[in-house]
């Protein structure tokens, strides 16, 4: 009898060891995560913006969470194509990407059959950086300040050329919302990217412009350019005695483009949690930041939940603006 009880005990222990094996295996699993390496998407070529602050973080990642974290570059689409390798993939955390202010709050307005809903089908891990343009004009048009390019457009309207980087660009919707908040017309010419636009307007074919900070900035303390105001919520270092749109008069005038962390929806929380501390923590680091500047960008870290309503809110912002603008894709 009593060997028989043991024998009981014995069964009964073993049943509970392997429920409790069970039950803490997924907990495991998560806790050693990465596991292998991590895909880290890029909707955008090689050399751009994009790409650099993808490569930035995911050097960094790797280093911080001892996996690596693989580059993979898909452009297309005006970043859609790369987007939704994103948004369908496995949401196990072992592909993620850059989620971009372009993909998630412009595209949706400009293409009429998205591949994917630029909110519901993405987990938002967290924010990386932003970056805010300049309004510049060439130095032979002959105002100082924004309310005096104002004057002088409605006084000519359609007779200022503006260089466009292209229709559906940041720039051109800058120049557009400008000109609805103003009461102005441009004649948008648009180029196929930044460097093109901003030739011509160096070169006086063109009149008006909004250019990155970093990329403008030279040319103005070159005085080749004269700069206006910034688009941001607040000054840019760079150009601290310039004010910005809305210090200038244009109430709720404001143009900032970002680049965050995005995966698949579903992904686990514990994981989400994981990309976000670590992301945050590289952003904290001085040369991180430094290099983050140089690439004419802001870090800016945050929860998952700030970028979600950033999302929301720059989609709903712009979709007005757009539609008000007719911007629409060649």
């Amino acid at each position: 009898m009593k060997q028989q009880v043991n024998r009981r005990t014995l069964l009964r222990g073993m049943a509970a060891l392997a429920a409790s094996a069970m039950t803490t295996a997924p907990a495991l699993a998560q806790d050693a995560y990465p596991a292998r390496p991590v895909k880290l998407i890029v909707p955008f070529p090689p050399g751009s913006a994009t790409d650099a602050v993808g490569r930035l973080i995911g050097d960094r990642l790797a280093r911080n969470l001892g996996r690596p974290f693989v580059i993979e570059n898909r452009p297309g689409a005006g970043g859609n194509i790369g987007s939704r390798m994103i948004a369908t993939a496995a949401p196990d955390g072992y592909t993620i990407g850059l989620g971009v202010f372009g993909v998630h709050a412009i595209n949706p307005h400009l293409f009429k059959n998205m591949p994917f809903d630029s909110i519901k089908d993405f987990q938002p891990i967290g924010m990386l950086a932003t970056a805010i343009q300049v309004l510049v004009v060439n130095p032979k048009v002959p105002v100082n300040s924004v309310q005096e390019l104002i004057a002088y457009a409605r006084a000519r309207p359609g007779e200022l050329n503006f260089a466009s980087p292209g229709n559906g660009s940041t720039g051109q919707l800058a120049a557009s919302l400008l000109e609805s908040s103003a009461g102005i017309k441009f004649t948008n010419v648009p180029f196929i990217g930044a460097a093109q636009a901003r030739t011509s307007l160096l070169a006086g074919d063109t009149h008006v412009t909004f250019e990155l900070v970093t990329t403008a900035a030279p040319h103005v303390s070159a005085g080749a350019l004269k700069a206006l105001a910034v688009t941001g919520a607040e000054r840019s270092p760079a150009l601290a005695n310039l004010p910005t749109m809305r210090e200038a008069g244009i109430k709720d005038f404001e143009v900032t483009t970002w680049f965050s962390l995005v995966g698949p929806v579903g992904m686990p929380e514990a994981v989400v949690s994981l990309l976000n501390g670590a992301a945050n923590d590289i952003l904290a680091q001085a040369d991180v930041r430094k290099a983050l500047n140089d690439l004419g960008t802001t870090p800016s870290p945050g929860t998952p939940a700030q970028l979600r309503e950033r999302m929301e809110r720059d989609r709903a912002t712009w979709g007005e603006v757009i539609r008000k603008a007719g911007t629409k894709l060649d």
